[in-house]
C-alpha cells in the first residue's frame, strides 16, 4: 500500500479514498434523525451524579437515585410517592412473565393500593 507520497497511515489516509474537492461528505443530504423524548430521557437519567449516602461519597446514575428516593419517601408515609411506587410496582408486575403469583399477592397488593389510593385497583 504505497500512496504517491509514500505516506499512509494514521491521518494520512490513501488518496483514492479521501473526499474530494468540491463534493459533499454527505451526498443525499439527510440529517441524522432526531433524538425522541424517550431517548433524551433515558439519556438523563444515564448520567450520573455524586451521593452521599450514610456518610459516603458514592456515584450513581440519576435513575437510580430517583427510584431510591421514591422508595424512602413512600415508605416514610408521603401518599404521593407511596402511589407512585405502588402503580410501578403494578405495571411491573403486570408485564413481567407470570412464575408464581399467589391470589395471596394480589390481594395484599390491591389493599395497599386502596389504603394509600382511597380507592380500589384499576
Amino acid at each position: 500500500m504505497s500512496d504517491k507520497d509514500g505516506k499512509v497511515g494514521y491521518r494520512q489516509p490513501p488518496v483514492a479514498t479521501r473526499f474530494k474537492k468540491g463534493v459533499s461528505g454527505n451526498p443525499s443530504g439527510k440529517r441524522k434523525p432526531r433524538p425522541t423524548l424517550s431517548q433524551r430521557l433515558d439519556r438523563i437519567l444515564a448520567e450520573k451524579v455524586q451521593v452521599t449516602e450514610g456518610g459516603t461519597a458514592k456515584r450513581m446514575d440519576k435513575e437510580e437515585v430517583f427510584l431510591r428516593q421514591m422508595v424512602t419517601r413512600g415508605i416514610a408515609g408521603d401518599r404521593q410517592f407511596g402511589r407512585l411506587l405502588l402503580e410501578y410496582l403494578v405495571r411491573r408486575q403486570a408485564s413481567a412473565p407470570a412464575e408464581g403469583t399467589s391470589a395471596t399477592d394480589e390481594f395484599l397488593m390491591s389493599e395497599l393500593l386502596t389504603i394509600l389510593t382511597g380507592e380500589g385497583p384499576k
